[in-house]
């Protein structure tokens, strides 16, 4: 389970929500909410925000939905400068800076 998933199971059961009751309250589907809080489905922004104002947490939510979000940025850069990288080695090329 990631962070973001994590977090929302604590402030629904917190909260005294079944999955069906938070999904009825922010107008998801509960399978849906289900997914993310397993980490099987990414969160997206509407979903962190309607559940943190659902779940009154204080945008702790929302935060950690933009935490994890910068976190997957930053690793796709890694990713790309690494590919970058073994690209020129391979070419003789010079990596752009």
């Amino acid at each position: 389970m990631d962070a973001f998933g994590k977090l929302l199971r604590q402030h629904r059961e917190n909260a005294g929500l079944s999955l069906r009751q938070l999904g009825a309250t922010i107008h998801f589907q509960y399978s849906h909410i289900s997914q993310v809080e397993r980490g099987e489905r990414r969160p997206t922004e509407a979903l962190a925000t309607a559940c943190d104002r659902a779940l009154d947490a204080d945008g702790a939510l929302v935060d950690a939905y933009r935490s994890e979000r910068a976190g997957a940025t930053d690793l796709h850069r890694r990713t790309m400068l690494r590919a970058m990288t073994a690209l020129a080695a391979t070419t003789g090329n010079p990596v752009p800076r």
